[in-house]
Formats: C-alpha cells, sequence, structure tokens
C-alpha cells in the first residue's frame, strides 16, 4: 500500500501545475475560464 504525502504548492510546482490545469480549460467545462493563461499570469 502507498502512502500519499500531501504538501503545499511551490513556485517550482507551477509548470506542471498549469500543465494540468490547461487540459481542464481547453477541453472540458469545469473552470470558468475560456482562455488558457500563460505561467507568469498563473
Amino acid at each position: 500500500m502507498s502512502i500519499a504525502i500531501i504538501r503545499n504548492a511551490r513556485i517550482e510546482d507551477t509548470k506542471r501545475i498549469l500543465e494540468i490545469y490547461v487540459y481542464y480549460v481547453k477541453y472540458t467545462a469545469v473552470t470558468f475560464e475560456t482562455n488558457v493563461a500563460t505561467s507568469h499570469e498563473f
């Protein structure tokens, strides 16, 4: 059995979090975003 470790997000996590979020903006209706944010905006 694996143990999940939960921690606060860090600045270095931004790129990967944005990659995940972009999918939901582009291909689903679960966000209110219509345009993909840049990493600077995010």
